[in-house]
């Protein structure tokens, strides 16, 4: 019991109009009419898994979604899944993919000379547009087993190679799915690096370590990356993930306008808190922004822009990392 000497959080409330939210749409089968009208159908699909990210001798996957007529997600129970190991694959399609439990995931001996090979076979002819990935993440250590390289092959051709997959990140603070275009696959390239200090990665998190005095909430008025050009690269709210996503995950706010989405809205310059982001501070964790991306990004600087309704709100310390790797200790200016 702590006797009062535990501060009660202040209320905070914004109204206004909220804001939408992108969510994935929930899994179902494709209609058979669609599939119909389309031509291209596939029978078996191939994943040869290449390379890890570093483990020895083990490779995994949490999971994977198969991508229909208008990435519509195939019902799993009309495929059926093998692979050319003693490992049961069967758990890569039972749905449990942002989890860290090792009994929900899969996991392979892996021998580079002899790389596995998962077969997904379906039950009739059907449209397959791409395949989800979700990456193994049981720990940040283990997600070094993680697949980093896959061929995939379409009724015995080979539809992409050396596809390149983004290493999980270990925990569950986002949704950290991967979505992989069968018809425009993107295949691995070699990094043209430009004589500049850009750093390439697929995931850019931002720690917000400290605000300049509210002990409760830290906010933001938005964030802009630039790549190496120097110009401002284009996030759209799949690239964008925040934790804790704001202040109206507490049980006492709802509808506040000052969701995550306003970080990336480019209202970036205004006084209007309806366009700002303010999310709670958890005890023993610091906020945490996370920019997204399927393929490498070359950014050569970020823009923070403070909290400015409640400037004691704002950010005072705030740490960089990208792929694990810390690129700098800032000071937020006010």
């Amino acid at each position: 019991m702590a006797l009062g000497l535990t501060p009660e959080r202040p209320v905070t409330r914004e109204v206004g109009r909220p804001a939408e939210e992108k969510q994935r749409p929930i899994s179902a089968a494709v209609k058979e009419e669609d599939e119909d009208d389309c031509v291209g159908k596939v029978k078996i699909v191939h994943l040869e898994l290449l390379e890890n990210w570093g483990a020895r001798d083990v490779i995994g996957l949490n999971g994977l979604e198969l991508l229909g007529h208008r990435q519509e997600a195939i019902d799993p129970l009309t495929v059926m899944v093998s692979a050319n190991c003693t490992s049961d694959p069967q758990r890569l399609l039972n749905g449990r993919n942002l989890t860290r439990q090792p009994d929900d995931v899969w996991l392979t001996p892996f021998d580079p000379g002899s790389p596995p090979t998962v077969t997904i076979n379906f039950a009739k002819p059907s449209v397959l547009t791409g395949i989800s990935f979700w990456n193994y993440n049981v720990s940040p250590e283990m997600s070094y087993a993680g697949v980093r390289l896959l061929h995939i092959f379409v009724n015995g051709r080979l539809a992409a190679n050396n596809v390149l997959l983004r290493k999980a990140p270990g925990f569950v603070f986002f949704d950290f799915v991967q979505d992989i275009s069968i018809e425009r696959p993107q295949s691995i390239r070699p990094l043209i690096r430009p004589t500049t200090n850009s750093v390439y990665g697929f995931i850019f998190q931002l720690q917000l370590l400290s605000s300049w005095g509210d002990e409760f909430y830290i906010g933001l008025n938005g964030i802009e990356l630039y790549d190496w050009r120097h110009e401002v690269i284009k996030v759209r709210p799949d690239n964008l993930a925040a934790f804790p996503e704001s202040v109206n995950i507490l049980p006492t706010v709802e509808g506040d306008p000052r969701v995550s989405l306003n970080l990336i809205n480019g209202c970036n310059d205004t006084d209007r808190a309806e366009q700002m982001w303010l999310t709670p501070m958890l005890p023993n964790r610091c906020a945490r922004v996370f920019f997204v991306f399927d393929v490498p990004i070359a950014v050569s600087s970020i823009t923070v822009y403070n909290y400015r309704k409640t400037p004691a709100r704002g950010v005072r310390h705030i740490s960089v990392s990208c792929r694990e790797q810390a690129t700098g200790l800032k000071r937020a200016r006010d």
